[in-house]
């Protein structure tokens, strides 16, 4: 009897101590996930203000809000002290933001929209895979503009090696 006594307090006691424990736990995980949560509100309003500080170091440059970037402002903008005060803040350098202004500007035309130069800043804020996936598609543009390029001079010396050769085609087609 003693015995069987002495096996329920034991079994009830684990049980006690098994609730006890998944109790602390699950406050643990809560507490764990509130404080990440507000790490990463924490985060992103941070990143927000230092966003809004590079925009008005670029609209300082620019003179007037939604104006054009120019590749020589951008240059000076990085020349400032107080931009790569905020880069540096944003987890980015002058190379990144170079980066993106090829990005965004893969005709080379040479100005950007400021709406769109902030999106670029934006869309290369956080993990590095996406500074990565900014850099494949920089080089991916960078090929495809020398791959145009040789296409045309091929296309060039073909026209100049069929008329070379065969000048009839070259009068037929006058």
């Amino acid at each position: 009897l003693w015995l069987f006594f002495l096996i329920v307090v034991v079994f009830h006691t684990l049980i006690v101590l098994n609730v006890i424990t998944a109790t602390v736990f699950e406050t643990y995980m809560h507490v764990t996930h509130t404080s990440e949560t507000l790490r990463y509100k924490k985060r992103r309003r941070l990143q927000s203000e230092h966003i809004h500080e590079l925009i008005e170091i670029v609209r300082s440059v620019t003179q007037n809000r939604g104006a054009f970037l120019s590749k020589d402002a951008l240059d000076h903008v990085m020349r400032l002290s107080a931009s790569q005060h905020v880069l540096n803040k944003l987890g980015l350098d002058t190379l990144d933001l170079d980066a993106i202004f090829r990005v965004l500007d893969p005709e080379g035309e040479g100005e950007l929209v400021e709406s769109e130069f902030v999106a670029g800043v934006c869309r290369l804020q956080g993990l590095a895979a996406a500074k990565d996936v900014f850099l494949v598609q920089i080089a991916l543009e960078r090929n495809m503009r020398r791959v145009q390029q040789q296409l045309e001079e091929l296309q060039s010396s073909i026209d100049l090696t069929i008329r070379g050769r065969f000048p009839a085609l070259e009068k037929a087609a006058i």
